[in-house]
């Protein structure tokens, strides 16, 4: 059966070529399929030297990575010691490593890898990811990173994403995927899916967007362009004396955040966060 790829898949396949690629974007889009595509070609013609490969877990890392890549290599070319996390792929070693926790950076101090490839690198520790970019110090060395969509604030989104000199200068490159992207997708299958989310969960699952989900009370509440406001503008307010009254609220916490906000109320009845604070295990 003849390969079928869409154009975005195609175009990450041809021009991954940055320093850190990444392919982010809605659920079921084919980013991790063509990215997998794209680390077997790695793994066979890139520089020579030990590679790591990366999960929340090893257990999610082969449910996710690496039983489709065994699928697509077959097994004379595949030999995984779960055991030793060690992956052999075409005959070269491959480091295999859960990183959710932040001690997990240890493990990879002091090593040399020629590539890494980082499924779902939102959920990795920063500490983890921070490390493991810095041991990629092979010339020639790429990182290959997928992820579905996380927070507006997400270090991997401001730091590489959006980041206008890693952009400019080609450190990193990023491809935005969406249903509509993945060719082996039926017209019924992604009204089907697309019928099962709402407001910022169909933000984030459907349309790919870097939004806030986790925590939302209220689903449909939360608008980037109407509920966020830069702090400078607040203050200016205060100043310009558009506060008629002031709320201070606490929520008492240890285990779980503390929190208190000051609220600014003005005239027409609007409020507005003007200070906050959010601590966890905090004594004083």
């Amino acid at each position: 059966m003849a390969l079928v790829l869409s154009a975005k898949q195609r175009h990450f396949y041809n021009f991954s070529d940055a320093k850190i690629n990444i392919t982010h974007g809605s659920v079921r889009s084919g980013k991790t399929f063509v990215t997998n595509l794209k680390w077997i070609e790695y793994v066979k013609t890139g520089p020579k030297g030990k590679l790591l490969m990366s999960g929340r877990t090893k257990e999610s890392l082969k449910e996710n990575v690496l039983d489709d890549i065994l699928d697509i290599v077959g097994e004379e070319n595949f030999d995984y010691k779960e055991q030793k996390g060690e992956l052999v792929l075409f005959g070269r070693k491959i480091e295999i490593r859960g990183a959710e926790k932040a001690d997990a950076e240890k493990a990879i101090r002091g090593r040399t890898y020629a590539g890494w490839y980082g499924d779902e690198i939102t959920i990795q520790h920063k500490e983890f990811v921070k490390q493991a970019i810095t041991r990629c110090s092979v010339q020639g060395a790429q990182i290959f990173w997928t992820t579905n969509p996380d927070h507006p604030d997400h270090f991997i989104l401001n730091d590489f994403i959006k980041n206008p000199v890693m952009r400019d200068e080609g450190i990193s490159k990023s491809w935005h995927f969406l249903m509509k992207d993945n060719a082996t997708l039926t017209t019924d299958y992604i009204r089907m899916i697309e019928s099962s989310y709402s407001g910022v969960f169909y933000d984030r699952m459907i349309m790919g967007k870097w939004v806030l989900a986790k925590g939302v009370v209220y689903k449909d509440f939360y608008k980037p362009e109407v509920m966020r406001i830069p702090h400078n503008q607040i203050i200016e307010m205060c100043r310009q004396g558009k506060f008629v009254d002031y709320i201070a609220g606490v929520d008492w916490g240890f285990t779980h955040p503390m929190v208190g906000l000051i609220l600014g109320v003005t005239l027409d009845n609007q409020y507005y966060v003007v200070a906050e604070y959010y601590r966890t295990e905090q004594l004083t």
